[in-house]
């Protein structure tokens, strides 16, 4: 699956890795009792996100929403305003995003950042690789 949107489960003949599953439960893994910043492609979407990452543990969270499909610059300043606002830890929830975005905000930010193609592709990687 390519997307960290959640997802009904469903029977599978071969291991079916859900992104979604995997980006919060590492991010909790690793998060302690800091205050995550999410990311998210939509503003729409920022009341769930944040009560959907509040839900899976995370005590404090700040959403702040930019498009990966739009503008480069854009997403490294919404995330940067995540940090401003007192996020200590930011994680990218959507496929979409790059590495050189992730790359560029921990530039600019200093703390830790999770992009959840990465987590959904090294899970994928050890089952498979």
């Amino acid at each position: 699956m390519l997307c960290t949107g959640e997802f009904p489960s469903f029977d599978c003949p071969v291991p079916l890795l859900y992104p979604q599953v995997l980006l919060q439960h590492f991010t909790m893994t690793v998060l302690g009792d800091r205050i995550l910043g999410v990311l998210i492609p939509a503003y729409g979407q920022i009341r769930q996100a944040g009560q959907r990452w509040h839900r899976n543990g995370a005590a404090k969270v700040l959403v702040n929403a930019a498009s990966p499909y739009e503008s480069f610059d854009l997403v490294v300043e919404k995330a940067v305003e995540l940090k401003n606002s007192g996020a200590q830890f930011l994680v990218m929830d959507c496929i979409g995003y790059t590495q050189a975005m992730k790359d560029a905000i921990r530039t600019k930010t200093g703390i830790p950042v999770i992009l959840g193609r990465t987590v959904a592709a090294h899970a994928a990687a050890e089952l498979f690789g």
